[in-house]
C-alpha cells in the first residue's frame, strides 16, 4: 500500500516574474518492511509554468 502527495506553489520575483508549480509524489512500503527493516521507495514529479512563456 502507499500514499499519495500532491502540491501546488505559486512564486514571484523581480528575474523570473509569476511561476506555478505542481507535484506529485507516491511512497509505499510494506508493512513488514516498515516493521522490520526491507523495501520501501517513493517516486516524485514536479512541472512548472511561466505565464507568458509558454
Amino acid at each position: 500500500m502507499g500514499w499519495f502527495t500532491t502540491g501546488l506553489s505559486i512564486t514571484n520575483s523581480s528575474q523570473e516574474g509569476l511561476t506555478i508549480g505542481r507535484s506529485l509524489s507516491y511512497k509505499f512500503a510494506d508493512e513488514k518492511a516498515r516493521a522490520n527493516g526491507g523495501l520501501s521507495g517513493s517516486v516524485s514529479m514536479g512541472t512548472a509554468y511561466i505565464p507568458g512563456r509558454g
